[in-house]
């Protein structure tokens, strides 16, 4: 009843004492001059409002995008560029023969063989595929603005992202290796399995090496 009260007496025209609108821990809501220990003061009508100009929003503080994390089986290796500024940095890797970045591959594979009644198979098999990408790798000059520095790092990174499609050739190679592998018909002898394997094998990576290369 004595919160009832002072909210009743709080809404009464022309009361001549400025009565806060408290808020308890428990959520229950009382109207006293001050408010106790605890409970926290609710904006009233009386406060002054915060104007903003029509048709606008808080203002956001703008974070640069966060880069896609490098492929766990890419190896990044970097060689160095000496320049002045980003521009001059950016236009010495472009100016480069071989271009700004490096794209390579590798893959090898190791197997067993098994005899079973004359003839002979593939057992097992297990693949390795080395990727690397080379980048480069910007001195900057001390004192070099932070600008500079943040649209470098995202020229980089654009640098690697562009890489992963043509890498992506390789890993599909080392997916469809053993399935025809596994493939191939049982040979009179292992000499002449192996040497299907070989065809076989070297085969696909012509076919993943120009499809390596036409990405480009």
């Amino acid at each position: 009843m004595h919160r009832l009260l002072l909210a009743a007496l709080a809404l009464l025209p022309g009361a001549s004492h400025a009565v806060q609108k408290c808020v308890a821990p428990d959520g229950s809501v009382s109207y006293v001059d001050v408010c106790p220990t605890g409970q926290t003061r609710a904006p009233s009508k009386t406060d002054k409002p915060v104007h903003r100009p029509a048709g606008t929003l808080p203002r956001k503080s703008a974070e640069p995008p966060k880069p896609a994390p490098a492929r766990s089986d890419v190896r990044l290796q970097y060689y160095d560029v000496d320049a002045p500024s980003f521009a001059q940095a950016r236009n010495a890797t472009t100016a480069r023969a071989d271009g700004p970045v490096q794209a390579g591959w590798q893959m090898s594979y190791e197997y067993k063989v098994r005899q079973s009644a004359g003839r002979c198979s593939l057992g097992t098999i297990a693949t390795k595929l080395d990727l690397v990408v080379t980048l480069p790798r910007w001195k900057a000059p001390e004192g070099t603005p932070e600008e500079e520095l943040e649209l470098w790092k995202h020229y980089v990174e654009a640098l690697r992202l562009a890489e992963d499609p043509r890498l992506e050739h390789a890993r599909a190679f080392e997916r469809a290796l053993p399935p025809q592998l596994y493939a191939l018909p049982a040979a009179q002898s292992c000499a002449a399995f192996e040497a299907a394997m070989k065809s076989r094998f070297e085969a696909l990576r012509t076919e993943t090496q120009a499809r390596f290369s036409d990405q480009r």
